[in-house]
């Protein structure tokens, strides 16, 4: 491929999640919803949790979680560099169910300063994108390991 077309790699700590070259990049941005295409202007932005959606240069499309990070856009190239993302079938629906009991429950709890009360709501967003993305694909495993 050569430079005119859109190249996409989103690196976690344990992995290259996705390197290759792609149509569009849409993602929740923390000012709103952001699609990337071919000579987008220099940027960079930070991501929030939601569900990404990579197409790619057959037109097929993709979607995955996306659970924050540093995106760089940058000569038709796009690095996201995020603490984890899950395909549909990575998802654990059990884990993600327990983690957003906890979370809520937390969240209702009488008994929290305001650090307990942010971390229970990061917990709890990110249970529920888990949740939204798994929902929405058939055939989902529930033993994965996240």
């Amino acid at each position: 491929m050569n430079d005119e077309n859109l190249h996409l790699e989103i690196a976690t700590p344990t992995r290259t999640f996705f390197k290759d070259y792609v149509e569009k990049f849409t993602f929740r941005a923390t000012g709103g919803e952001m699609t990337v295409l071919r000579n987008h202007v220099p940027t960079m932005t930070l991501a929030d949790i939601g569900i990404m959606h990579i197409t790619d240069l057959e037109g097929v499309k993709k979607e995955a979680t996306l659970f924050g990070g540093s995106v760089l856009i940058e000569n038709n190239k796009i690095l996201v560099v995020t603490d984890d993302a899950l395909w549909p079938e990575e998802v654990d629906i059990q884990r993600a169910e327990e983690a957003k009991r906890r979370a809520e429950e937390k969240l209702h709890s009488s008994k929290y300063n305001r650090q307990e009360f942010v971390h229970a709501e990061h917990k709890l967003k990110k249970a529920l994108v888990r949740i939204d993305l798994a929902n929405t694909y058939e055939g989902i495993s529930r033993h994965k390991k996240y």
